[in-house]
């Protein structure tokens, strides 16, 4: 019962107190985000920091103001305006949630009942809650003023005197505002002076350049003295062009060239190529009779030359003077010279491209399709690979569900394969809420794998995605497994792992709702194989690209294993007081002839090679990638195949210190080869090389 020795208020949760710790260390912004209202099944409660939930809800809102109390610096006043429509119940307990819906502050309440209108009495009603924390430095409060009300009083404060009154109605194109943005007065220029810009040309200046630019016009001809046409130029070759693409030529050239088998829409240049140029006589009668644009064929001027002759030799005179003595053949009705000279009438000359100005450079004036050219800028991101990365650190402590991760630069990709690089992405990922910054759905699983992907869309964020276990039953030797459940949620390359195939494995081909074909062949025939599959997320509302850039393995009590990523390399982070005492277990005991262990719990499917450690007390134990080393017998001794050699990695000492065999190898199945002659002897995985 609520009476005069009642005590009210509230505090930090513990969950809180975490949360606004880890942002504190992370340097990132807490934010609280929305208040909860609950009427204690009609008790009075008393709030507790190890609270995760009201007594009985019955109320959620967003915060509509945050504030630090004007008293007490420890002290944030959190606040809700409950409108008339919203009610029909006490207020005894409150409580705050943060932006990933962490139950953060808990108080309790005098109890006020909040009535509706239909019960024929509405109001609005502030709900204030007062928190004590240990500092109120890095508290942010991010409202969506769509859904949020204020109180009068607060509007009344933030409006009055703001506003300056008697100001002209109308539009403007340039204003000025006062130093809290209120419009004081506003013009319309017509000049770029009159807003200011000196550091242009004005349009007089503009057009000259352009004159000059343009200087040499459309239909010009230039003789180039190398095997390149200039920019703004054709060769003029006879061929067919676009009228569409070339529309100032077209409409220069018309079709005085056209031969009538070039189509609609194209037109045809002059051919120049190996042709001398000559003015057009144009009434001068020099070269009468000519239309422009028409070839002529070769002649030399006309003359004659008269000879006598007197006997087997004689002299040849010309009509323009001079003789000789030409060797004759025949009778003297019949006389002819020996031919000379070439295949045409020539002067000396140079050989030039001859080019005609097609469009006034550097501006084609031709039509551009903007779809089809912003069709080939997506062609060309589309060549980014998707997980492209630089500066990725992800780690975890394995004493929670929280998670520490940034990417420097990443390549994402939406479902149409378009790509956009992001950047600066720095994020606390809480595992155990769904959304951005946490799971894309469900709740954590011990001893499971789950991809962590960066995801972009209105924000940028993080997202972890199970990576699931699938049964289905494979043949050595094929590709083939059927009987799985379900492949609603695979998709060609996706990447799997199995004892079944070999490392590095992915679907190829979906044939039905319960068959795949994996790109390898199964080394083994197993009536329920083991598949898991690297799932992609689910992605939250407003987000489309995504790209993976790290996977992370829980332990048997379901928050991640300690470790630590940087670029692709992950190790395995051995701590005290956490859930990661010691490297993971991959096998123990004696093995006097190699095992096969089977990795497929311990790494995931995308990792490409993997760090081992072994060691026992009092004898030899080694490891060594499967498939090419043998024991040599009676000694419990792994070393390659056929070779008189050392063992991949292995130790031994008689008695005294444990020994130990550390080593890293390329997974080419997901299995290594263990071998030891002590009971006490363990192999432990370290961590592996990610296939980023």
């Amino acid at each position: 019962m609520v009476d005069k020795n009642s005590i009210f208020g509230g505090m930090i949760t513990t969950q809180g107190a975490a949360k606004k710790t880890n942002c504190d260390a992370l340097g990132i912004p807490w934010e609280p985000r929305y208040m909860l209202i609950g009427d204690a099944n009609g008790t009075d409660p008393v709030p507790s920091p190890s609270q995760t939930k009201l007594v009985n809800q019955v109320y959620r809102a967003q915060i509509n103001q945050l504030r630090v109390s004007p008293t007490d610096a420890n002290v944030l006043i959190a606040e809700v305006v409950l409108p008339p429509d919203v009610g029909g119940w006490w207020v005894r307990e409150l409580a705050l949630e943060d932006k990933d819906g962490v139950f953060s502050a808990v108080a309790n309440a005098p109890p006020s009942y909040k009535p509706v209108l239909a019960q024929g009495s509405g109001r609005n009603q502030v709900v204030r809650m007062h928190i004590i924390t240990n500092g109120t430095s890095n508290i942010q409060l991010k409202i969506d003023p769509a859904v949020v009300l204020a109180t009068r009083q607060y509007v009344d404060e933030a409006v009055n005197g703001l506003l300056p009154a008697n100001k002209p109605a109308g539009t403007y194109t340039k204003v000025t505002v006062n130093d809290r943005g209120v419009f004081v007065s506003g013009s319309n220029p017509t000049t770029l002076a009159g807003y200011g810009i000196t550091d242009t040309y004005t349009k007089d200046q503009i057009t000259a350049m352009i004159a000059q630019a343009s200087a040499l016009p459309v239909g010009s001809m230039i003789g180039f003295p190398v095997d390149k046409v200039a920019p703004g130029f054709l060769e003029l070759d006879g061929s067919v062009k676009s009228v569409a693409t070339y529309p100032d030529l077209a409409t220069f050239l018309g079709g005085a060239f056209n031969k009538g088998d070039e189509g609609a829409g194209n037109f045809r240049l002059p051919e120049s190529r190996g042709e001398f140029l000559r003015g057009w006589d144009h009434g001068r009668g020099v070269d009468a009779g000519r239309v422009i644009g028409s070839a002529q064929a070769q002649s030399m001027q006309k003359h004659d030359h008269a000879m006598w002759s007197g006997g087997t030799y004689g002299s040849v005179s010309a009509s323009g003077g001079g003789s000789a003595s030409p060797w004759v053949s025949g009778a003297a009705s019949d006389m002819r010279t020996g031919v000379t000279g070439s295949d045409e009438t020539r002067p000396r000359n140079l050989a030039v491209m001859w080019c005609i100005k097609a469009w006034n450079a550097p501006i084609n004036q031709g039509n551009i399709d903007v779809a089809a050219l912003a069709s080939e800028v997506e062609k060309t991101r589309n060549l980014s690979i998707q997980g492209a990365y630089r500066g990725i650190l992800i780690s975890a402590t394995g004493a929670g569900s929280l998670i520490s991760a940034r990417v420097d630069q990443v390549i994402v990709k939406d479902g149409a394969g378009v790509a956009r690089r992001i950047s600066g992405l720095s994020s606390a990922i809480n595992l155990a809420t769904v959304g951005a910054n946490g799971l894309d759905s469900g709740v954590l699983a011990a001893s499971s794998f789950y991809s962590l992907w960066a995801i972009n869309g209105a924000a940028q964020a993080f997202i972890a995605a199970l990576c699931p276990v699938l049964t289905g039953a494979t043949t050595a030797g094929s590709a083939v497994v059927t009987g799985l459940p379900s492949t609603a949620s695979l998709r060609v390359g996706m990447q799997l792992s199995s004892s079944a195939f070999p490392a590095g494995s992915f679907v190829q081909s979906i044939e039905s709702p319960s068959q795949i074909n994996v790109s390898a062949l199964a080394l083994t025939t197993t009536a329920a194989a083991s598949l898991r599959f690297v799932y992609e997320p689910v992605l939250p509302a407003g987000y489309t690209s995504k790209a993976r850039v790290g996977m992370l393995l829980t332990a048997p009590n379901g928050v991640p294993f300690a470790y630590t990523q940087i670029d692709n390399l992950l190790l395995f982070d051995p701590t005290a007081a956490t859930n990661t005492l010691n490297y993971p277990m991959a096998v123990s005991g004696a093995a006097s002839t190699p095992v096969s262990v089977s990795l497929a719990n311990l790494v995931p499917p995308t990792a490409r090679k993997v760090s081992l450690v072994a060691g026992c007390t009092g004898g030899y134990v080694g490891f060594a990638p499967e498939g090419a080393f043998a024991s040599t017998p009676g000694t419990g001794y792994l070393s390659p195949a056929q070779l008189n050699g050392f063992p991949f990695a292995g130790g031994y000492n008689a008695s005294g210190p444990v020994p130990t065999a550390q080593g890293e190898f390329i997974l080419r199945r997901m299995s290594f080869l263990f071998c030891a002659t002590a009971a006490t002897a363990v192999a432990q995985v370290m961590g592996w090389e990610d296939g980023l």
